[in-house]
């Protein structure tokens, strides 16, 4: 039998520090924490005082894990696990036999938006979309930029940026077939890519990319 005692501390830890929160009026910015703790993970979730367990399979073997803000996901041998502040259980995602060779171990979490690259597709989990949000990768495509902030994520391949959000999901814009990201830049709501002929931004709540050219001169 499993002891209870690590989980009956870590409730008493989560009482604890959502009281001492509410009597300073301090605001936590991280909601979600994961452990790994006797072939289980732990979600501990603070803005609702609540813990959720989960027992790994026969075999199965972290990855990685980690959080920030509302989210926590962790990679093992066999799934993707997301937990999202506010749920009471966690959000799984299988992997494709030629995806169990090579499971990620880079995460890209930000506050409301997790992106997870894989050889043939990318997975995004925010904190208010139903589960794992998928696209999939064209033959020969692959993620060569990862990156997030607060609010939004995107992914850069040969072919087309990827942006995604906790309002939108994935929103795509296609790249021509010699146009290379020059810069790149993500703040809180907004994502830029400067190529050598346009700029492109995306920000959270919108559901395209905007387009300015860019002066070349002769």
């Amino acid at each position: 039998m499993r002891p209870q005692y690590p989980l009956v501390a870590l409730a008493a830890c989560l009482v604890l520090g959502g009281s001492a929160g509410a009597q300073t009026g301090f605001r936590t910015e991280d909601r979600v924490d994961l452990f790994e703790l006797d072939r289980s993970l732990i979600a501990v979730d603070s803005s609702g005082q609540r813990i959720a367990e989960l027992d790994l399979e026969l075999g199965e073997e972290v990855v990685s894990i980690g959080s920030k803000g509302r989210l926590g996901v962790a990679s093992t041998t066999t799934r993707l696990l997301g937990f999202r502040s506010g749920d009471s259980e966690w959000r799984e995602i299988r992997y494709r036999v030629s995806e169990r060779n090579s499971p990620p171990t880079r995460l890209h979490l930000a506050e409301r938006v997790a992106l997870v690259a894989l050889p043939s597709r990318v997975l995004a989990l925010t904190a208010s979309s139903p589960g794992w949000l998928e696209i999939r990768l064209g033959p020969g495509e692959r993620a060569e930029r990862v990156f997030s902030d607060a609010n939004l994520g995107a992914v850069v391949t040969s072919r087309r940026a990827i942006a995604v959000s906790d309002e939108t999901g994935f929103v795509e814009i296609g790249l021509g077939p010699n146009e290379r990201i020059e810069t790149s830049s993500a703040r809180d709501s907004s994502i830029s890519l400067a190529t050598q002929r346009r700029l492109l931004i995306f920000r959270a709540g919108t559901a395209r990319w905007l387009e300015v050219p860019r002066v070349v001169n002769p």
